[in-house]
């Protein structure tokens, strides 16, 4: 057919480039929520419950005094960050009458109940 075009809207038009800045946004973004998952990760924000350093430490030199009859309790120190997980052990140290001793404590259960051993 002589004179006849083809085609209808746009159908000769050339391809406009897309923009990237879509993707790079998208990239950026995916960046910055791994980031924060790997920092939340490195500070253990999903390792769970811990002890609390010092209440430990309190509740030792307390069981050492109360339980064991150990008058001169001092410089109790113990781990950080030990989980509230049963059957977790860790040794804590004192100075006990003036001697340097190991403490053991052990986990009982999930809500942070624990056992002090006998100064060693």
């Amino acid at each position: 057919m002589p004179g006849a075009t083809y085609g209808g809207f746009g159908a000769f038009e050339p391809k406009t480039r897309r923009s990237r800045k879509p993707w790079l946004i998208g990239a950026v973004v995916v960046l910055v929520v791994a980031g924060g998952a790997g920092a939340a990760w490195g500070l253990g924000v999903f390792d769970g419950p811990t002890l609390d350093r010092q209440s430990v430490q309190d509740g030792v030199a307390r069981v050492l005094r109360d339980d064991f009859g150990e008058r001169d309790v001092a410089n109790v120190s113990c781990p950080e960050d030990q989980p509230v997980r049963t059957g977790t052990t860790f040794d804590c140290s004192a100075t006990v009458a003036g001697q340097p001793k190991k403490i053991t404590v052990r986990v009982l259960n999930d809500e942070a109940q624990y056992e002090v051993g006998a100064p060693k």
